[in-house]
């Protein structure tokens, strides 16, 4: 399975367009690239920007190293505020 950096790579696609194509931080998609926490949406407007490119879905379960998204209440031991535990 491919890793987010070789589809974006094979796509002949440079960190700097794929921030103009998705609207995601260079930063972002650099840590995404290296393994790190990211959040679900970015990661959604990732592939659509990839996908367009390419011309056909690329899926998340296709990506090898994306591992469960951020999750701010878990990865950051907070507690929920009582209207999300409802």
């Amino acid at each position: 399975m491919p890793t987010l950096k070789e589809i974006r790579r094979g796509l002949l696609i440079s960190t700097k367009k794929l921030v103009l194509l998705s609207g995601v931080s260079e930063s972002t998609i650099i840590r995404i690239e290296k393994g790190g926490k990211y959040q679900e949406e970015n990661i959604e407007k990732i592939l659509a920007a990839l996908s367009k490119v390419a011309g056909q879905e690329i899926k998340r379960d296709s990506i090898e190293g994306l591992n469960e998204p951020y999750n701010p209440i878990r990865d950051r031991g907070q507690t929920p505020k009582e209207e999300e535990v409802a």
